[in-house]
């Protein structure tokens, strides 16, 4: 960021924490985060896929991570609430838990 715009950065400090402070009226504080799965692409790209699981709400991760000669860093990410947006089906069916049905 250019230091010569210090009312920029005023402004980008100020919009990030107004999203801290958004996410977690929405959501709640993060509790945990729990590794779904992923998937290498290649010896240097992987897909990451995790979920973050918080008071009110669990969201749904998606990371593309490279790694460049000193570590491994993210290139992309996207996340979601609904699973389905965000992790691949061949996770999902993979799931470790089974659907509970309750009669009435």
């Amino acid at each position: 960021m250019n230091n010569s715009f210090p009312a920029l950065q005023d402004v980008m400090a100020q919009s990030k924490e107004s999203l801290a402070n958004t996410q977690e009226t929405m959501l709640g504080k993060c509790t945990r985060y729990i590794m779904i799965g992923s998937v290498s692409l290649t010896e240097k790209t992987q897909i990451v896929y995790l979920e973050s699981e918080h008071e009110k709400a669990p969201v749904f991760w998606k990371f593309v991570v490279y790694h460049n000669p000193q570590r491994w860093e993210i290139s992309s990410f996207s996340f979601n609430t609904s699973p389905h947006k965000i992790i691949p089906p061949s996770l999902l069916n993979n799931s470790k838990d089974t659907l509970v049905t309750h009669k009435s």
